[in-house]
């Protein structure tokens, strides 16, 4: 199997793009010299394995899907405009701000899970849940 340089390049710099980093942002992240991320964004030039284990870490992707853009983990999904863009919101949140994001998603989860366990609210029990909530 031969290597394909420009879509490798392509994805590094499309992951970057998608993260919101610089290349600047990488140098720093992968210890690379100024001029190689962009021969290699280019496909002008072939990483070293080193760079290139640095180059997925910082890029937070597979290794396979960086050199060959098919990775073991993905799987066939189609992501609709509002899940690529909570996606990338997402990822523009700090660890804490995640957590939350993810405890509230919990949450709604369960929520949802009891409301579809639960016969309909008609009975006396529903209402005073309701009232309890009316301050």
């Amino acid at each position: 199997m031969e290597l394909d340089m420009i879509g490798i390049g392509s994805r590094i710099k499309a992951r970057r793009t998608e993260l919101g980093l610089s290349q600047t942002d990488i140098y720093a992240k992968c210890d690379i010299t100024s001029g190689a991320l962009s021969k290699i964004e280019n496909g002008k030039t072939t990483p070293s394995i080193i760079a290139f284990y640095r180059l997925a870490q910082a890029l937070d992707c597979d290794l396979n899907w960086l050199a060959t853009g098919v990775s073991a983990n993905m799987q066939d999904y189609v992501l609709c405009k509002l899940e690529e863009d909570l996606l990338k919101s997402f990822r523009e949140l700090d660890a804490d701000d995640q957590d939350e994001i993810m405890d509230i998603i919990s949450l709604k989860l369960r929520r949802s899970k009891n409301k579809k366990g639960q016969p309909a609210a008609s009975s006396r029990s529903a209402g005073s849940e309701n009232d309890a909530l009316v301050g």
